[in-house]
């Protein structure tokens, strides 16, 4: 008689795999298929990217080769970010950060991604203003932040024409080796 008690109790516990076989398998994919649209790491959202203001940079008639951006802001103490994209290896970057007080520096992080530590961290020289030059393949992330309260800059981001490397002919003309 004991065996039957443990039967019966066994068909009501909630893990019953007859019970998990009337539910519709149909209904089963369409719960996984929901579940994986959305996950994060499906839509692409692994890590949030922080507000970022994104710059595009843009011929100037008043510079004569080239593309710049400029930008005027507030450098906060949790720090300003900003994003130059479309960079190529071949292009030579320069940024240029001034600050409206020269004696309360303001640090500048140079960055490929923006969850990763800085490639460069700098600050503003005594004058108030600081000048990097470098290359770099695809996005940048500027991190401005400020040592004290909020304070005002500008920043000038330059990126030089592409220079592909000068290659010589491969065909020659036959009279080139007499």
């Amino acid at each position: 008689m004991p065996n039957r008690w443990m039967a019966a109790d066994r068909r009501r516990t909630p893990l019953d795999p007859r019970r998990a076989s009337r539910v519709p398998w149909s209904l089963m994919t369409l719960l996984v298929v929901l579940a994986i649209g959305f996950a994060p790491a499906g839509r692409g959202e692994g890590f949030d990217e922080p507000y970022v203001f994104h710059r595009d940079l843009r011929a100037d008639p008043a510079v004569p080769r080239g593309k710049l951006t400029l930008l005027q802001g507030t450098a906060t103490r949790e720090g300003t970010w900003l994003k130059v994209a479309g960079l190529s290896v071949s292009q030579t970057v320069l940024v240029t950060l001034e600050t409206d007080q020269p004696d309360s520096p303001i640090t500048l992080e140079l960055r490929k991604f923006h969850w990763e530590a800085p490639l460069r961290r700098v600050s503003t020289e005594p004058n108030g203003a600081r000048d990097e030059r470098f290359r770099v393949q695809g996005d940048l992330y500027l991190r401005l932040v400020s040592q004290g309260a909020d304070q005002g800059f500008v920043l000038l981001v330059w990126a030089d024409d592409k220079q592909e490397p000068p290659m010589p002919p491969v065909l020659v003309p036959r009279d080139r080796d007499r």
